[in-house]
């Protein structure tokens, strides 16, 4: 091979099929795309556009997804995403015979924070309430806020009612431990309503509904 082309091959043809490739690759929705950049020419500085452009991108979709799938201010799951996961745990719980526990947790008098101590102060107690639940309850459980001060956990494989009492019990613990707030200090009630898969219902809406 002339040495004129092969300079041409390794300069100029190879890093731009790379960079041809990353912007497919890119297009298709790939998590994230970077071409090696191995000179400072134009062709180089394409190259380092090219990856900022892909971190600005990936960084651009996770947030969108974050905002679609989590509550804005507990970074729990929201309700689609709840309905998506416990769709699935159904599934499995289906084809291997098992048992889910689905809770429906409401804080009691929560409107009475946001009237006394102002909606940031509400905010904040529900933020502590997303992380009494998480230390409570297992990592195998989901854990979503549907809206308002209404949780949802969904028990994966319990072997019995007892598990899905068991665990309410730990929560209303948890949740009725004082919090402090601007000097005050303050408990709050819960209250949890149980309804089992398949045992009470057999779809999403009639689960809910049932524990509510």
């Amino acid at each position: 091979m002339p040495l004129v082309f092969y300079v041409l091959r390794v300069q100029v043809l190879v890093p731009v099929t790379r960079l041809r490739e990353a912007i497919l690759r890119l297009s298709s929705g790939s998590e994230l795309v970077q071409i090696p950049v191995e000179s400072n020419d134009e062709l180089g500085e394409l190259g380092e556009e090219f990856n900022r452009m892909g971190l600005e991108l990936k960084k651009s979709n996770d947030q969108i997804r974050n905002l679609a799938y989590n509550d804005s201010l507990t970074e729990l799951p929201n309700r689609f995403m709840f309905h998506k996961t416990l769709s699935q745990s159904m599934n499995v719980a289906l084809r291997e015979n098992k048992q889910l526990g689905l809770l429906f947790i409401d804080l009691d008098n929560f409107k009475n924070i946001n009237d006394t101590l102002g909606h940031e102060s509400g905010d904040i107690v529900l933020k502590i309430v997303a992380e009494r639940l998480i230390e409570t309850l297992r990592t195998s459980d989901t854990i979503a806020r549907i809206g308002g001060d209404e949780f949802v956990v969904v028990l994966s494989n319990i072997d019995s009612d007892e598990g899905a009492a068991s665990a309410s019990k730990k929560i209303i613990e948890s949740l009725s431990k004082e919090f402090v707030l601007k000097g005050r200090t303050f408990r709050i009630g819960v209250s949890i309503g149980i309804a089992l898969f398949p045992e009470n219902d057999t779809s999403i809406d009639g689960l809910l509904l049932k524990a509510d």
